[in-house]
């Protein structure tokens, strides 16, 4: 061995002895993983949900960071966004869409640096948490008014309920009683702002506690709620159930009219009729008023000034606007129960030219009674023989009385003058061939070139009865097969039948290549409620618009005939013409395709068994203890959406029980376009639950409802103003 290469093996065992003394060769510590505290894996998560998460590998001598996996029973494990991390960097963890077998997910943050190096943490699926408002909110509300707002929470793991927030274009958006740990299917009362915030929209939200990324919202638009009329004269009509002491429960019907000035109630008259009474009143303005109400109805007092009406002559309505110049209304105190509509009144011209009409009501004996027809006015007020006809059905007969000639018949003005008094009021006479039937004398009341409103007062039948006249205008006479041929008729009806009282709503539809008639229809009476479709009949056009239907069968009808009168612009009138029963009521043109949208006023009336909330009647009035079936109408607004979800409130009147305001009312409706299955409650008094009911709709601003259940009989009528 050469000297150097001695010194250099020296050298070699001196660093070997040094390192030695230093205890060995150095060595890097080891990576370990563990989640963040502050962002650690969660023990459950809903299905869908997002959370986020981090981990950290110590000693990752390149700061290599962190890749993340999730594993499961199945294919479908949920996912990580983004999938790699720096230390301590979140990635945000979506749970599966659906519940994985074995309800668990395993998630695992390894090292990059080293992919020996892991964490991992187990996480429960669960259903994810869902929230709905129940029943639908109300689409519309007045200012200061209050409406109940419901939030539903389910598969919430802590049942912790919701916390419910206001929002709009104001700092004054209204308020709840309670905002914050509502329990699920609890409600809290918002009450509407006392001033229309901007843009009107307020929008309410519930959100889950348990999990804050769930929520449900609901836009409601604060209007201010109409206090009076404009100016102008107004003529109404009602007709439901009365009730004295002295005389008991009967039918009765008013026609009127009544001039607004300023808000004011200035004057008017009305007719009245009932089995008892046939009365002539003046209103008396000092004491009648108007006034709007928080639901956004109008409470309408008329002071007759005679003891014998309403509340010591003092009748009160709840009207529901349907637009500046119409409402629905409804009489809202304890003397009656009835519906009718307000018209502004646009005309006070003598009645000219054809007009198809109809009454409807009861006899002497209680009887349903109905008649109809055309009538063709010249222009001294002379109701000629050609072109004018009179139908009658009357149970008390036996069998229907159709096709009577009226000459000779009049109508006339105050003194047999030609011209209506002020408030257009006339006075009709007919003369039917039969003389059995008598002299049927009506008072109608114009409301414009298209409509009169109508009470009877005098025949030799007793009859009780109300309806109207529809000007026919320039189609008098000119009706033919090719009026109604291809076109399709929605009726709603009422009327008896030897169980009682009778409901009847329905589509028929004519043929436009024969003259059969089909289409769908449902009647109910206090035995059977039946719908179903019509499977034979046949019609017959003549000149006047007059149109028979004989050989309705099917579910409904078994060889039934009917009689509609036509007014050549969309409207009509029917008339059943059976031994076995009388319904009478309006029809109208359908528009294929419509759909029952947007705002509504609302009406109904109908006749329900002792149950529920009518035990109170009986307790108001002795009488009623030996009653069965309490009439019963209310009178409100409803919204309907595209979905077939029907939100409202309307007032509501059984007869002789205390009136109840601002009933909610809530439902839903699907199937075809025109024919709707659904529901509706608040309107009657089922206590157990919706009422079901058959929707035929007319066109996009109005449609029927019928109930076609066991609880009671109701017709419900909707008509969406054009500006809502």
């Amino acid at each position: 061995m050469t000297i150097r290469h001695f010194i250099l093996f020296l050298a070699a065992i001196s660093l070997v002895t040094a390192l030695t003394g230093c205890g060995g060769l150095a060595s890097s510590p080891a990576i370990s993983v563990a989640f963040t505290a502050s962002a650690t894996p969660p023990a459950s998560m809903s299905t869908g949900t997002t959370v986020s998460m981090a981990a950290t590998a110590a000693n990752d001598p390149n700061n290599r960071g962190i890749n993340w996996t999730v594993t499961c029973a199945g294919s479908q494990c949920g996912s990580f966004k983004p999938s790699a991390t720096g230390n301590g960097v979140t990635s945000r963890f979506t749970a599966p869409g659906t519940i994985p077998s074995g309800n668990t997910v395993t998630v695992t943050a390894t090292s990059a640096a080293d992919s020996s190096k892991s964490v991992s943490a187990t996480i429960t699926i669960n259903q994810a948490i869902a929230i709905s408002m129940v029943p639908q909110p109300r689409a519309e509300m007045n200012v200061t008014s209050t409406a109940p707002f419901t939030a539903v929470v389910t598969n919430d793991p802590q049942n912790a309920g919701v916390n419910w927030t206001i929002a709009c274009n104001s700092s004054h958006c209204g308020s709840l009683t309670l905002a914050n740990g509502v329990a699920s299917g609890s409600p809290t009362t918002y009450q509407a702002p006392a001033s229309i915030p901007a843009g009107g929209a307020v929008t309410l939200t519930a959100t889950s506690i348990t999990d804050s990324s769930q929520a449900v919202s609901t836009t409601v638009m604060i209007t201010q709620a109409s206090t009076t009329l404009a100016d102008g004269t107004y003529v109404f009509h009602l007709s439901g159930n009365d009730y004295t002491a002295a005389n008991g429960e009967s039918n009765y019907y008013v026609v009127g009219a009544f001039s607004v000035a300023g808000g004011l109630i200035t004057g008017g008259e009305q007719d009245f009729v009932d089995f008892n009474d046939a009365l002539a009143d003046a209103i008396q303005p000092a004491t009648s008023s108007i006034s709007g109400t928080a639901d956004g109805n109008l409470r309408i007092v008329l002071d007759t000034g005679d003891s014998a009406l309403g509340a010591n002559g003092v009748e009160t309505l709840s009207a529901a606007p349907v637009s500046g110049s119409r409402a629905l209304i409804g009489e809202y105190d304890l003397s009656a129960t009835g519906t009718g509509t307000l018209d502004l009144q646009s005309s006070q011209a003598a009645p000219s030219g054809g007009y198809a009409f109809l009454a409807s009501g009861v006899d002497h004996s209680a009887a349903a009674m109905a008649f109809g027809g055309i009538l063709n006015v010249d222009s001294l007020g002379s109701i000629s023989g050609t072109g004018s006809v009179l139908d009658l059905n009357d149970a008390s007969l036996g069998s229907p009385e159709p096709a009577q000639s009226l000459s000779p018949s009049t109508v006339t003005g105050p003194g047999g003058s030609a011209t209506p008094d002020a408030f257009g009021r006339v006075t009709f006479t007919l003369n039917p061939s039969n003389g059995s039937i008598g002299q049927i004398v009506l008072i109608g009341y114009v409301v414009d070139s298209g409509a009169i409103q109508l009470l009877e007062t005098t025949d030799a039948l007793g009859g009780t009865t109300g309806g109207i006249a529809l000007a026919q205008g320039g189609n008098t006479g000119m009706f033919s097969t090719g009026s109604v041929s291809g076109l399709t008729y929605v009726a709603g009806a009422a009327g008896a039948d030897a169980n009682g009282p009778l409901k009847l709503a329905g589509a028929f539809a004519f043929s436009s290549t024969t003259n059969d008639v089909s289409g769908q229809a449902t009647v109910s009476d206090l035995v059977s409620e039946i719908s179903g479709g019509i499977s034979a009949g046949t019609y017959l056009v003549d000149g006047t618009g007059r149109v028979t239907l004989t050989g309705l069968s099917g579910s409904t009808f078994d060889n039934a005939s009917a009689q509609f009168y036509l007014d050549g612009n969309g409207n009509a009138l029917m008339l059943s013409m059976d031994a076995s029963d009388v319904i009478a009521g309006p029809a109208f043109q359908q528009t294929p395709g419509a759909a029952l949208s947007g705002a509504y006023a609302v009406d109904a009336d109908g006749a329900a068994l002792m149950s529920g909330v009518l035990g109170s009647a009986r307790r108001a009035h002795p009488e009623a203890r030996s009653r069965t079936l309490f009439p019963w109408s209310m009178v409100g607004q409803a919204f309907s959406d595209m979905a077939g979800n029907v939100t409202g409130y309307d007032d509501f009147n059984v007869l002789t029980a205390p009136l109840t305001a601002n009933v909610q009312l809530f439902g839903s409706a699907t199937g075809s376009a025109e024919v709707l299955m659904g529901d509706l409650t608040g309107c009657g008094t089922a206590p157990t639950g919706p009422d079901t009911f058959v929707y035929y709709v007319i066109d996009n601003g109005r449609a029927f409802a019928i109930e076609d259940d066991a609880t009671q009989l109701s017709l419900v009528y909707f008509e969406q103003s054009p500006s809502k």
